[in-house]
């Protein structure tokens, strides 16, 4: 129960940090163009400052077994969101069916799940949700690319993997953890300072990309309930079954079903554009499920104390 309050207030304080953001944009304090700039301050300064200080502690031997395990539980539940997503939207009547394919399949684990998981289990929990964040952008920019592109070539998909920033901060990481080489504090006090704006940057851009959108409009959309039915009930729900069927428990399966169990990843919209698909719909898909998400999240947290 304690796991489910705990969820429900950061969920709750990440909605604020995101009317912040609404109120930015709406008052026009944030220009429309500050989301990428924004953007790309996060996804290539903030989040890997924030992952390679999540390493900076002492060596415990127990961890790493535990890192194991949520590599292959990481991909386990990755593998399953994807082929959930292309199964149900296979046949489905849509013109938007391979955004709404990534859109179901690839949640916000990075920008939402972050901030969730430093607050319920603190910097061990941090380290497992970088390795389940590696193991997600490799999907995203392999499986996620030819969902959007229709067609990527093996060089460019592996170009874009040594691209992912976060895949170097794990990198880094791991190498000051596993040889507990100790760096001055003039570095590691910096390179907190900055990991710490993930929470309040990546909420505001969720915000002012709410307040860009035509709610009305998106509301009138039904590929957008069918998104939400599966992104924020269906695909947490069998995740949560297969993981506790394969018998891991704890700090790393409880962060696998949270992340697995966010909203549809942020970057959707991003991507939409890139490749020509729609994006309100993209950008809907983003906004509804940020939204339901202050209800399916503490839920799926308090079934995590009580099963």
């Amino acid at each position: 129960m304690d796991l489910a309050l705990i969820t429900f207030q950061q969920v709750f304080i990440l909605f604020i940090l995101i009317f912040i953001g609404i109120i930015c944009r709406k008052l026009n304090i944030i220009k429309p163009e500050g989301k990428q700039w924004f953007s790309n301050l996060l996804l290539y300064i903030i989040v890997p400052c924030m992952v390679v200080d999540s390493y900076m502690q002492d060596l415990n031997p127990e961890i790493l077994p535990n890192l194991l395990k949520t590599i292959i539980l990481s991909a386990i539940v990755l593998t399953l969101s994807v082929i959930i997503a292309f199964l149900i939207t296979f046949k489905y009547p849509s013109k938007d069916r391979r955004v709404m394919q990534f859109a179901i399949g690839f949640s916000n684990c990075a920008y939402m799940g972050f901030p969730l998981i430093t607050a319920m289990f603190g910097a061990e929990g941090l380290l497992y949700a970088s390795v389940f964040v590696t193991m997600f952008n490799l999907y995203l920019w392999t499986v996620g690319i030819g969902i959007m592109s229709r067609e990527v070539s093996g060089k460019a998909i592996a170009m874009s993997i040594l691209k992912t920033p976060v895949l170097y901060a794990v990198i880094i990481g791991l190498f000051f953890y596993l040889t507990q080489i100790k760096l001055p504090i003039v570095i590691t006090q910096p390179l907190g300072q900055v990991g710490d704006m993930n929470t309040p940057l990546s909420m505001i851009i969720t915000g002012m990309l709410i307040a860009d959108s035509d709610i009305i409009r998106i509301l009138k959309n039904k590929d957008i309930y069918f998104t939400i039915l599966f992104r924020m009930l269906i695909i947490p729900t069998i995740c949560f079954v297969l993981v506790k069927l394969t018998g891991i428990t704890g700090i790393v399966a409880n962060v696998c079903i949270i992340l697995i169990s966010c909203p549809t990843a942020a970057i959707t919209s991003a991507f939409s554009v890139n490749y020509g698909h729609n994006e309100e719909y993209a950008s809907g898909a983003v906004v509804m499920t940020t939204l339901i998400s202050i209800v399916t999240l503490p839920i799926i947290a308090y079934l995590l104390t009580i099963l």
